[in-house]
């Protein structure tokens, strides 16, 4: 019996540190005005993350096919999210003056390479893009620019229809 308890408190221990594993996984993250913000909150949804910095050409060709693919989002089901490897301010000034409208998240610039890295930027360049399903399991991924709106759309259609 003893032998069975064990393994039951080994397993129970498993179970409970995978959550926090998980979370450390995704670094601290700030919105340009520097509250805490966290991807929690797009849980059960279909979320395009797209790496980008101030300082990337590529990245700010590829904003206004963003923007007009959230706008084209239903929220509640969909969202895109930038994740932003700059300095806040920096940051907060270029969403002001490009007129960003989707939600856009500000970490760590070494963290935040890191865990494009883990889902799969194997260039470690920017922009870089993946599109997780309403578990959060990677479905597709861009490496590099030249990200197109309607493509994407699709691929979040799909996943959405998939998940109904």
């Amino acid at each position: 019996m003893n032998h069975w308890r064990r393994w039951l408190y080994v397993l129970s221990l498993m179970w409970l540190t995978s959550g926090a594993f998980a979370q450390s996984t995704t670094p601290a993250l700030v919105d340009p005005d520097g509250k805490s913000t966290s991807l929690d909150q797009y849980s059960g949804k279909v979320v395009l993350l797209n790496f980008w910095a101030t300082w990337c050409a590529p990245c700010r060709q590829e904003m206004p096919e963003l923007n007009q693919l959230s706008r084209q989002l239903d929220l509640h089901r969909a969202v895109v999210v930038g994740i932003a490897a700059d300095e806040r301010k920096d940051v907060k000034a270029f969403v002001t003056r490009l007129g960003i409208r989707y939600p856009i998240a500000i970490g760590d610039t070494d963290q935040i390479f890191a865990w494009s890295v883990r889902l799969g930027n194997r260039s470690e360049g920017l922009p870089f893009s993946v599109l997780l399903d309403t578990k959060g399991k990677v479905v597709w991924q861009q490496e590099g620019g030249g990200l197109k709106s309607a493509k994407v759309l699709d691929l979040i259609q799909q996943q959405l229809s998939a998940n109904r």
